[in-house]
């Protein structure tokens, strides 16, 4: 989906640089609070010793951003401790889903396939950078108060929208058929420690 910063959305390592963070002070009633973004739940849960593969991992991401997008976009501008609390989290799970697509998943699907895969895989980096790398980090330096950040939140909701619907219909669907279920769900365990990793990195770094 669309992470740089996501870490995010876009390098093709996976491994580039960090979001910055540069919020307004004044959003934020405290430190301790500007560094307690939570890692949306995802909407399935998978019972002990059966985890879920890849592809519905990314799929349960997708779903629980697009809920706080949603979320975001019907904020006012006077909902200011609440556009901040929402566009932290945010940041943070679009930050660990991206990591785990451009680290894991991409490269996977890549291997597995031919010249339209390769195609796809660098238009999905791409869209994370539009994401990523343009819109969220604005979004992030936009006075809460605004309706610049409206205008803003609405943009990154649609691009999201857009990322997440062509992957689920054209990228998913051809992973399905490439990658057989055990490695699906080797993938999904790699994935889901990875992104326990990415999550408590960047909790860390923001505490210090």
């Amino acid at each position: 989906m669309i992470n740089h910063g996501m870490h995010a959305l876009g390098n093709s390592s996976g491994k580039g640089r960090s979001m910055p963070v540069t919020f307004l002070t004044r959003a934020f009633p405290s430190r301790r609070e500007a560094f307690t973004a939570k890692p949306a739940r995802s909407p399935a849960r998978r019972f002990k010793g059966f985890p879920m593969d890849a592809i519905q991992l990314l799929k349960d991401d997708h779903k629980a951003v697009k809920a706080l997008l949603g979320e975001l976009a019907r904020t006012t501008t006077r909902a200011v401790k609440r556009r901040a609390t929402l566009l932290r989290e945010i940041h943070l799970n679009l930050h660990a889903h991206t990591r785990i697509e451009e680290e894991i998943f991409y490269p996977a699907y890549r291997e597995a396939g031919d010249k339209e895969q390769v195609k796809l895989y660098y238009e999905a980096l791409e869209e994370h950078r539009a994401a990523g790398d343009l819109v969220l980090p604005g979004l992030l330096q936009t006075d809460p108060s605004s309706e610049q950040f409206s205008g803003r939140a609405k943009v990154l909701k649609e691009l999201v929208e857009h990322h997440v619907e062509e992957e689920e219909q054209q990228m998913f669907k051809q992973a399905r058929s490439l990658l057989d279920k055990e490695t699906l769900r080797e993938l999904g365990e790699r994935m889901t420690q990875r992104k326990q990793e990415v999550i408590e990195g960047w909790k860390a770094a923001k505490a210090e």
